[in-house]
């Protein structure tokens, strides 16, 4: 029997150029009741969110245009959250 994931897949990135902000999408993980995003900051993982319990985060708006952020997205599965693997897929997206 195959191991249960336990770190968000499949995620997606819209870009607002209006407002300057992303949203994230991503599949839900079986046995998580909450996710959290944390952004690589000044040499250093820092949680943006950890209370969202849907599979969408909206970052917050106005960020500065051409900056790339490093993202990671973990779940909270059994009352642990998974940074490793979170962090191991983390991705980049840059702001328009």
């Amino acid at each position: 029997m195959a191991h249960a994931l336990t770190f968000p897949t499949n995620i997606r990135v819209e870009y607002s150029k209006e407002y300057h902000q992303v949203r994230f999408t991503w599949d839900k993980v079986e046995g998580a009741d909450r996710y959290g995003i944390a952004v690589y900051l000044a040499g250093k993982w820092r949680v943006q969110a950890q209370n969202i319990t849907g599979t969408v985060y909206t970052s917050p708006k106005n960020l500065t245009p051409g900056k790339t952020y490093k993202v990671a997205i973990a779940a909270r599965v059994n009352g642990r959250w998974d940074t490793t693997n979170a962090i191991r897929h983390s991705g980049t997206v840059t702001i328009r």
